[in-house]
């Protein structure tokens, strides 16, 4: 049985609706989810403010390396390491 292809918050409205007649488990199975995936749905990372930052931080500073960078980037209100600098 091949899966529909909806989005995935068109998805989980359908299982909301249809979770009071079915298991979820069913349901996910048809639409070819886990139901791992309806009650943990997964978060989006908006990197673009802290692009923002870290370009801040390299326009003020262009010759520091990404260590001195994420020193910079980490005394801002953000959650950041040297791994994500690095690539971004």
């Amino acid at each position: 049985m091949a899966a529909v292809d909806f989005g995935a918050e068109q998805k989980r409205e359908m299982i909301r609706m249809l979770s009071e007649h079915f298991p979820i488990a069913v349901i996910g199975e048809a639409l070819g989810w886990a139901p791992s995936t309806y009650y943990y749905p997964s978060t989006v990372s908006d990197e673009t403010a802290v692009k923002q930052a870290i370009e801040g931080v390299v326009a003020e500073w262009p010759t520091s390396g990404y260590r001195r960078v994420t020193k910079q980037v980490q005394r801002q209100p953000w959650g950041v390491n040297h791994k994500r600098v690095a690539r971004l």
